[in-house]
């Protein structure tokens, strides 16, 4: 069953780089992320169910150009013009910038584990 309406969705609108099995393939845009998943938009068209790719994300708000942010996702969802994701964060101090980043406030203790979903490798 899907219970993508009980968790908050946060509109935002993030520049992504995609990966598939280590190879940039695509750029794309993060429209929308729940504490399980997120909304990317691209115009790359060769993703299919089930996928799983790898996320960059480029931090340039926080000061220091070189900070990143690595999200590995599985593709869960296709529409016209992108796809919806699960992801998995795999590093603690990464999930704490992701939702500090987004949400523009430091992540509270109890959001630090949610992020450990779906993708396994």
């Amino acid at each position: 069953m899907e219970h993508r309406h009980t968790t908050a969705r946060h509109q935002c609108d993030i520049k992504v780089l995609i990966y598939r099995h280590g190879n940039p393939i695509a750029f794309g845009r993060i429209k929308n992320f729940s504490s399980q998943g997120m909304l990317v938009e691209t115009d790359y068209k060769d993703i299919h169910l089930t996928q799983q790719l790898k996320f960059e994300i480029i931090l340039d708000k926080l000061g220091s150009s070189g900070d990143k942010i690595f999200i590995d996702v599985l593709v869960v969802h296709i529409t016209k013009n992108g796809f919806g994701a699960e992801m998995d964060i795999p590093i603690a101090e990464h999930i704490e910038l992701f939702f500090s980043y987004f949400k523009g406030a430091p992540l509270q203790q109890e959001n630090r584990e949610i992020c450990s979903v779906a993708v396994g490798h």
